[in-house]
């Protein structure tokens, strides 16, 4: 229970509530865990799924039905899963950082075999867990390139 609670101690009562990002991304988990690790699902239907299995005072705080964003972001944030944008929408694929291995060097390798092209932000979700600079290892396992009018910063492999 602690790990999905948070505390709140004051001089008489201590108050014991559900996190509420810890338990969306329980959640997520938990229907990312029945997707095979090739299958890809559209964004929309597992985030109305997700939306659907959590209490209605965790839900997160969007306008309407908008629970396809929210769930998209959280699963990048996470590191869970990987978002496709495609022509019948955005898919999903689950892809856990916590099964990668602690290496960098491996990690990357595993990384690139999954995408070829990452943004600097889904990357550095998947690297929160290695050791190391991070800067060092962007230079030493990667090459940069700024793509767009806004210079959106893309890392292919070395």
């Amino acid at each position: 229970m602690r790990l999905y609670s948070t505390e709140d101690a004051d001089s008489v009562l201590t108050t014991i509530g559900l996190d509420e990002r810890r338990t969306q991304t329980f959640r997520a988990i938990q229907l990312l865990e029945r997707l095979g690790q090739t299958e890809k699902v559209l964004v929309s239907s597992i985030a109305d799924e997700w939306a659907h299995s959590l209490p209605a005072r965790l839900l997160p705080k969007v306008e309407g039905d908008a629970y396809a964003q929210a769930f998209s972001d959280l699963v990048r944030t996470e590191a869970l899963a990987l978002v496709h944008k495609e022509a019948t929408g955005d898919t999903c694929q689950r892809f856990f950082a916590q099964d990668l291995p602690l290496s960098a060097e491996e990690r990357f390798q595993e990384l690139f075999g999954m995408q070829q092209k990452w943004v600097k932000e889904d990357l550095v979700n998947y690297l929160k867990a290695v050791p190391g600079d991070l800067a060092n290892m962007l230079l030493k396992f990667t090459r940069s390139t700024h793509v767009g009018t806004g210079g959106e910063t893309v890392y292919t492999r070395r």
